[in-house]
């Protein structure tokens, strides 16, 4: 079906933990606090689990034939940040809304 494949890393899989407020709310701290823990503990057991996994498929297509490419993203980055700052839509953005958002990628 393909030929390659370009590790683009902008699609990740995740988990989303949610408990509604009213939960939230009735539990006491310990279990809020053991709670959180579990949740963090499990996102990153799923990050070193998908990780490995992502590993294993590049070197299993990779004995198939298939071209692997990781492309430069500071490069592309670069390029979507100058398109968009001299964009006609950008003249209306809030003054560092771009600044705010780009804070957000690195946390």
């Amino acid at each position: 079906v393909t030929k390659q494949i370009v590790l683009t890393s902008h699609l990740v899989d995740a988990i989303n933990v949610a408990v509604n407020n009213q939960t939230w709310e009735q539990l006491s701290d310990d279990e809020k606090t053991a709670l959180t823990t579990a949740a963090v503990a499990s996102c990153d057991w799923n990050n070193e689990k998908r990780t490995a996994d992502e590993e294993r498929l590049v070197s299993f297509f990779e004995e198939k034939g298939l071209t692997i490419t990781t492309p430069d993203v500071e490069a592309f980055r670069t390029h979507v940040q100058d398109y968009y700052l001299t964009s006609d839509r950008a003249a209306s953005w809030p003054e560092g809304w771009i600044d705010q958002i780009n804070a957000l990628a690195t946390e």
